[in-house]
């Protein structure tokens, strides 16, 4: 899992081809060792890997293991951004997430 920022990420390898999603930042679900979790989930199209950072995981690392994800609602564009700026898209995107997240109780 990569920790560099405040919300850690799990970067899976993934096949383009055989989904839909477009390049982005999503509300989703995930699904490791059997326990879903709410999910924010960075898509770039560009590398051939997604992020997810499983909201209330606080376990160890899970390299190696299997994780589902599904996104449920974009919530933002990608920008090109650094530092303060960057930091501060990923607290407004994770806002939304959570708050998307709350009131989808089926999810």
């Amino acid at each position: 899992m990569a920790r560099g920022f405040k919300y850690p990420t799990a970067n899976l390898e993934i096949d383009w081809t055989s989904l839909g999603w477009e390049t982005g930042v999503y509300a989703g679900r995930a699904r490791l060792a059997g326990v879903a979790y709410g999910a924010a989930v960075v898509i770039q199209k560009n590398l051939p890997k997604l992020e997810v950072h499983l909201l209330g995981y606080t376990g160890e690392d899970f390299y190696g293991k299997e994780v589902e994800v599904e996104c449920i609602c974009k919530v933002s564009e990608m920008e090109p951004l650094a530092g303060p700026e960057l930091l501060d898209k990923i607290e407004e995107d994770m806002i939304k997430i959570k708050k998307f997240l709350s009131n989808s109780p089926n999810i």
